[in-house]
């Protein structure tokens, strides 16, 4: 139990915290995209249930995608299309590296281990096999992640409420705060993707 584990640091604790926290995140980015999905295809749960559980998170962005194309007008389509984008290869490598890496609290420092094999030319005519590298850890790097994916699923869980609600039931002023939230959680999403598109934003090996 993550309580009776004595960390060396406070720090420490709130990385284990704060990477237990990725892993919730991004079930739950995952679960609103099945319910996108079946929304789309109109299928019973239980059939839903069977395609998302073989689906991996790249193959339903896809499909979501080629789906959205059909039945969205081009300014949804284009949003949905640049926040699934971001999400396959952005996010999901980033998220990847944090979950799968190893992580070493015991050493004075709070470091990261990248088990990752290849083969780099370091002189001319010279390449090098590494298998692995290490990197410094801290909770504000995983705290920003976490961010960026709240932030995501802000946009994400509009876009599927967009598809629930029968705007032709709801009074004009419930319309407008609605659209104006979504265009809000948008607009938020856009900077963090131009944050990461940013050349000056450091990226995890």
């Amino acid at each position: 139990m993550i309580d009776d584990f004595v960390y060396p640091t406070a720090e420490s604790r709130m990385i284990t915290f704060q990477i237990g926290a990725i892993c919730v995140n991004w079930s739950q980015i995952d679960a609103h995209l099945g319910m996108i999905l079946g929304k789309y295809i109109k299928a019973p749960s239980a059939h839903l249930d069977v395609a998302t559980s073989i689906l991996d998170l790249s193959r339903k962005c896809e499909l979501i995608k080629a789906l959205a194309f059909i039945v969205e007008d081009r300014k949804s389509y284009a949003k949905l299309e640049k926040a699934l984008h971001f999400l396959d290869n952005d996010l999901r490598p980033t998220r990847n590296r944090y979950v799968h890496d190893s992580y070493s609290f015991f050493t004075g420092k709070n470091t990261r281990k990248i088990f990752r094999t290849k083969v780099v030319g370091i002189q001319s005519f010279k390449k090098e096999l590494f298998t692995r590298s290490e990197q410094p850890i801290t909770q504000e790097e995983l705290t920003t992640f976490n961010s960026d994916l709240d932030i995501f699923s802000q946009y994400i869980v509009g876009h599927l409420m967009a598809m629930i609600l029968e705007r032709s039931k709801l009074k004009e002023d419930a319309i407008k705060a609605f659209d104006e939230v979504s265009k809000e959680a948008y607009g938020n999403l856009a900077a963090v993707i131009k944050r990461y598109r940013s050349p000056s934003t450091p990226k995890p090996d």
